[in-house]
């Protein structure tokens, strides 16, 4: 399952795969669906039954949504208000969109986004939990909503439940810290964890939260590749690599680090670069800090074959491991030879090995020329200014605000806006920016409006 934003920010396209690599015939129309009138997409999770669950940034200026989708595309009648909820006090910026969605083993489903401050100081951070059906979990909180005071925050993910119900969540904010906090089942912070359940990290690396309680900190560009585990309170995790640290590869070598992943079990998924311009490649790392030498024919690391025309956008964008431990990387779009757009899906095997049984030679292409939109020109007129009082079209109470006129089919999957969309009164041409990276769970990584990827009984948890 893809999620992405419409290039002139006007709804958000879904597009769904079939285990071999093409449209999935059962959901939307010819496997991809739009939603019409909403901002950009914020984060997007397969249930294990097949249901995605959708957190977008809008309206323009409104508060965040939550979908939910049928396994046929459709939205989902029996959750929240005809398949949609608002979260009255949460929003995301749409340069930045941001927020994460985590689902309890019990099917309670967690939000967590950033939210208006009352004092109008700082913003806070929002967390929400839902029954199955999308009613508010009175027993959370302040009638299903719990509120952390903090700042503002550019990037929130890592969520995570734990068995005993405990939430936690990273958020890196533009103080230039990394927030990581815990609440217990309850919506109360955690005793005993930080500051009232509140630990603040000077951001000078790369921190992620890691399942286990431990922190992995990690930099962009380090000789060999060098990761380190502590705990909270700073102490090196022994078990991992020397004394804490492990460096992956000679001194020589200095890929840039693009993305960071943990599996449940423990196993690190690292996604790197060897140098600017190269392509994406896929790095696992056992639990204790060493290369795992059954992947990538002993290697410990795959790179992933060229695209088969030019990359529009650098960076990379988003990685999943599905229930298999097959890994599936969704690659920037890509200008063939016939002037065509697509995304590129590669999904290889577990052992890195290109998987044969998925499109061509375990490479799907997905058209994309109407998802990103021509580039931007090189002097656009700003959009025009509302009269004060005044909000955009979308904010009206008519269409995506009950769920009518919202959803529309795409015929071939590639952002076609036909229908009746209840558009916002004006959007601005936009691209994916420069840093186009990984989902909103990696760990320490600008945010942009690019797609996210999905698969259902997924293992990646992100870190």
């Amino acid at each position: 399952m893809i999620a992405t934003t419409l290039w002139d920010e006007s709804g958000v396209c879904l597009t769904k795969l079939t285990d071999q690599g093409v449209g999935d015939a059962a959901f939307g129309t010819d496997g991809a669906t739009i939603l019409n009138g909403v901002g950009p997409v914020c984060q997007m999770v397969v249930q294990p039954d097949g249901k995605v669950l959708l957190l977008t940034a809008g309206p323009l200026d409104g508060a965040q949504r939550l979908f939910r989708l049928d396994r046929d595309g459709a939205l989902d009648s029996t959750f929240g208000d005809a398949g949609q909820i608002t979260l009255s006090d949460a929003f995301s910026d749409w340069v930045e969109p941001t927020g994460d969605i985590v689902v309890a083993p019990d099917g309670k489903i967690v939000v967590v986004a950033q939210g208006d401050d009352p004092d109008g100081e700082d913003g806070d951070l929002n967390f929400y939990r839902f029954s199955t059906t999308g009613r508010a979990d009175e027993s959370f909180g302040d009638h299903g909503e719990a509120r952390i005071r903090g700042s503002y925050y550019w990037w929130i993910g890592d969520s995570q439940i734990g068995s005993d119900g405990t939430i936690s969540v990273c958020a890196n904010s533009w103080d230039i810290s990394t927030y990581i906090v815990q609440l217990d089942g309850r919506g109360k912070p955690l005793p005993g964890f930080g500051q009232g359940g509140v630990l603040i990290l000077p951001r000078t690396e790369d921190v992620a939260f890691w399942g286990d309680g431990t922190l992995l900190i990690t930099q962009h560009m380090s000789p060999g590749l060098t990761l380190r585990r502590t705990t909270f309170d700073g102490q090196p995790v022994t078990s991992f690599g020397e004394n804490g640290t492990a460096t992956l590869f000679g001194p020589e070598e200095a890929p840039l680090l693009n993305g960071v992943f943990g599996l449940s079990n423990g196993t690190i998924v690292l996604v790197i670069q060897w140098g600017i311009g190269s392509s994406q490649s896929i790095v696992v790392v056992h639990p204790d800090g060493s290369l795992d030498s059954t992947f990538g024919a002993g290697a410990g690391y795959v790179n992933f074959p060229d695209p088969a025309g030019t990359y529009e956008y650098p960076g990379t964008w988003d990685l999943d491991v599905d229930a298999q431990g097959r890994f599936i990387y969704l690659s920037p779009p890509v200008t063939e030879a016939d002037d065509n757009t697509s995304f590129e899906l590669t999904r290889l095997a577990a052992d890195g090995s290109l998987d044969s049984t998925f499109g061509e030679g375990g490479v799907a292409s997905v058209g994309a020329e109407k998802i990103v939109g021509p580039p931007m020109p090189p002097s656009s007129p700003p959009p025009p200014s509302l009269p004060a009082g005044e909000t955009p079209e979308s904010e009206s109470d008519d269409g995506a605000s009950d769920g009518e006129g919202i959803m529309d089919g795409v015929g071939d999957g590639s952002g076609d806006q036909s229908g009746d969309s209840p558009a916002t009164a004006f959007v601005a041409p936009s691209v994916p920016s420069l840093w186009a990276l990984l989902s909103e769970r990696s760990a320490g990584l600008f945010n942009s409006d690019r797609p996210i990827l999905g698969t259902e009984s997924g293992d990646l948890f992100g870190g």
